[in-house]
Parts: structure tokens; sequence; C-alpha cells
């Protein structure tokens, strides 16, 4: 089987501490020749001198911008592959030496594999990352048996013929893989799931921030909304509206309420029980699942209510 040309994607903004892990992971890959991009988003530590002194084995190229925001930036990197397959690496991801090879396995194996996402696990133990894992676990599941799957950035992977075909924005409040997923499928193109080996990102270590995180994709879902309505009426989707149709429920009647809480509560944890969740996790995932879906309704609502600001379309996307 002849593997196809990859190139690593991989967006930096003052990740100086990061990046000679980053780098030392990229060295440990199996994949015998591939190419990294690093794209400095106008750090102002040392990342762009680390990666400018950098003298190992990676084929590496770094593309150096203003500050212009994570998806506009991640855009740019695509642009800049000439490779047939661009895998997008977050700073604070880690991976297994032979991931890169069972990502270029996959797409040597469907040529109408247009995108990929790999199944993500969060590193540490604390509770609130075990309830975050066990709802990842959950989603993974749904997306990986959907009609219409979805990639979420870090870890996912997409054949360059198909991204050139396609036309996608990247603003501030650009959900940008989503958008990208929608388009993609809309063009005859698969998505598919990577269950191993996995890729670990870092655990969210407060509530603060599990809903600030939350927050902003709820603020991004509206824009999502507007390129790809019947985004909502997904019942893969309908998740993250859960506050709002349990509060409607409520309104309604006591026992309506009732009844969307244990319906939504009872599919959540067979999902987690199908991916051999512990009990103590799904318990753990009940009550982390409820802090992001509000977080995410609040940011929805504010969105629509009041507007950061006109969403700004990235540079065009990459084309042949």
């Amino acid at each position: 089987m002849t593997l196809p040309t990859l190139a690593v994607v991989c967006n930096l903004y003052n990740e100086e501490r990061r990046v000679p892990e980053i780098l030392r992971l990229l060295e440990a890959q199996e994949l015998a020749d591939f190419r990294v991009i690093m794209v400095d988003d106008g750090s102002t530590d040392a990342t762009r001198d680390l990666l400018r002194n950098y003298r190992g084995p990676l084929n590496l190229d770094l593309l150096e911008l203003p500050h212009v925001g994570l998806a506009p930036a991640r855009l740019r990197g695509l642009q800049a592959v000439d490779e047939e397959v661009a895998v997008v690496v977050d700073a604070d991801m880690t991976f297994h030496p032979g991931w890169l090879r069972a990502v270029a396995r996959r797409f040597a194996e469907n040529p109408r594999l247009g995108g990929l996402f790999s199944r993500v696990s969060y590193s540490g133990d604390a509770p609130l990352a075990r309830g975050a894992q066990a709802v990842r676990e959950a989603i993974y599941w749904i997306r990986r048996r959907s009609g219409r799957p979805w990639m979420a950035g870090a870890g996912m992977a997409l054949r360059t013929e198909a991204i050139r075909q396609t036309t996608f924005t990247a603003g501030v409040l650009t959900a940008e893989d989503l958008d990208l997923s929608e388009r993609l499928i809309e063009a005859g193109w698969e998505i598919a799931g990577l269950d191993r080996p996995p890729i670990t990102t870092m655990d969210p270590v407060t509530h603060r921030d599990l809903l600030r995180r939350h927050f902003r994709v709820g603020r991004r879902t509206v824009h999502l909304l507007r390129a790809h309505p019947r985004f909502l009426l997904r019942p893969s989707n309908l998740g993250r509206f859960f506050p709002g149709i349990a509060l409607l429920g409520f309104a309604i009647d006591l026992w309506a309420g009732l009844v969307v809480e244990v319906a939504m509560l009872g599919t959540l944890t067979l999902l987690m029980r199908l991916r051999r969740v512990d009990w103590r996790s799904t318990i753990l995932g009940w009550w982390v699942f409820h802090v992001q879906t509000a977080a995410s309704l609040a940011g929805l609502i504010v969105e629509l209510v009041f507007p950061l600001r006109p969403q700004p379309d990235g540079p065009p996307a990459p084309s042949s």
C-alpha cells in the first residue's frame, strides 16, 4: 500500500513552553517522511526564535503571521500545504508515535475519504477531566455513527484535493471545523473517525475553563447555523441545546421537563456505557454535560442579542 504524502499544520501563539515537546513528538513519529508547517500567530514570547533556530531532523517550515486568531491562522497553514493530506495539530496535544502513520493508512485505504477525526482523550485524572472525558466518549460514539459526522479542530486530517474543491471561511467566531465538515459532505466526500491510537489534549482544570470554552462554542454556533441551518435539526446535534429544551419542558409542565431530563440522561448514560466508561466517570459526566450545554446555550443567546462584531472572513480557502 502506497501511503499519501502528508503535512502537519501546527498553530502556535505564545507556546514557548510547549514547542520542545511538540517537536519531540513529531520527531518520534514512525511515518518515514512528512513536512511540518509551524504557523506562528504573532507570538510575543520566544516561540518564533525557538522555531527559527530549530536544527533537528524534521522537514520544518515556519509561517510567521501577525496575530489573526486560531481559525484564520489555521486556514493560512492549510493554504501552504502541497502534500496530499494535511493533519492539524494543536500546541496542547500529545500523540502516539504511530499516529501519523495510522492517519496516512486510512486515507490510502479510502480514496473518497475527505476528512478524518481522531478519538480524543484528556490528560489527568481530576474529577472535572474524568467527567469531560466521559462526555467526549459519548459524543465520539455519535460522531462515528452519524449520517453526517463532523470533525473538531485538534487532530483532524484533511485530503488536500477535497478542501480545494470547497469554500469555507475562518473568522474570529467561525466554527471552521464544523463548517468545513458540512461542506465536504455536501461535495460528496466522506468523513470518518480514527479510534486508535487516540490523541490527548490538556484537561479542563477548573469550571471557569469549562464555562469559557463552551460559551465560545455557543457564540460560534450562531454563525454556523446561519450558514447551515439544518445543522440544528439533526438529532445528533440536539444535545448542545439541551438546557433550552429542558427549560421549555418545565415551562409547559413539571412532568414534561422531568421526561426531557430523564430521557437525555438515560441516552447519555447508555452512550457512555457503550464506550465502557465506568460508573463514577458516568456520574461526573452528567454534571459536566449540564455545565457545558448551559454555557453553550448562554453563549448562543448572548451572540444573538449582543453580537460581538460583524463576522470577518478569513483568507480565501485553498484553490487549485
